[in-house]
């Protein structure tokens, strides 16, 4: 800023005007903002050749002003590495409640791009809170797979209550498979591990099970008695 020493030297031309722009910081934010969303949307080539606006913005700054973008950068660069985080750790990883109206867009559309296991349920109705269970487990192992739930008569008015609980897979927008009931599972006693080796199979999830987990469960029982043995063998040969 001119001095009035500055002022008087000018006007007898012993010095030159300062015709350095001076800005207000209101001009300088607005200056700052535009110059990130142009950035911030511009291709990689249009950024390298951003670069000298970015310079010249810069020769403008005050020290609150770098301090300002160092905020912003370093905000950005959060949301960025959250991103980046949110990717690695999957997209969905809880069980889902969802209403039947929402079916297309929860299950059909989303199947497009993931496998989708919906669970057909009511309360009232023994073994749906075992797989409820196993699927609130499952969905935390594998967080690329989309989890949910809903009331049967929701999504299928008038559905059996003998056939729940029902898993239903999507994948590409239609049916890839249909599970029902736990009678195929093991019954009320089925695991996490016996829903994962049958949606395993059906290509939803990619399990580290070598073998059905109720072979491995089976193969260190003992009996005493012969038949009982024989037995096991046949129903060892039955679920391989």
């Amino acid at each position: 800023m001119a001095t009035e020493w500055d002022e008087a030297q000018q006007r007898i031309g012993n010095q030159p005007k300062d015709n350095t722009p001076t800005l207000t910081e209101g001009e300088l934010l607005s200056i700052v903002e535009k110059v990130a969303e142009r950035y911030e949307s511009a291709s990689k080539e249009d950024r390298m050749d951003m670069a000298d606006s970015l310079d010249e913005l810069e020769g403008l700054e005050s020290d609150e002003d770098d301090e300002f973008l160092r905020d912003y950068r370093a905000k950005r660069m959060a949301a960025l590495k959250g991103i980046a985080a949110k990717k690695r750790m999957g997209l969905f990883g809880s069980l889902r409640e969802i209403s039947g109206a929402a079916w297309k867009p929860e299950v059909t559309d989303a199947s497009e791009k993931h496998h989708v296991v919906v669970m057909l349920y009511k309360d009232r109705v023994p073994g749906c809170d075992v797989m409820s269970a196993c699927l609130e487990k499952l969905a935390q192992k594998f967080p690329n797979t989309k989890f949910v739930k809903t009331i049967s008569d929701s999504a299928i008015p008038g559905y059996p209550d003998h056939l729940l609980p029902t898993l239903i897979v999507y994948f590409k927008g239609d049916v890839a498979s249909q599970i029902t009931g736990l009678k195929t599972l093991g019954g009320l006693g089925c695991t996490a591990d016996d829903v994962e080796w049958a949606l395993s199979k059906i290509g939803a999830v990619e399990t580290d099970l070598t073998e059905h987990p109720r072979l491995a469960e089976r193969a260190g029982i003992r009996f005493k008695s012969s038949g009982y043995l024989e037995r096991t063998n046949e129903m060892t040969d039955d679920l391989s």
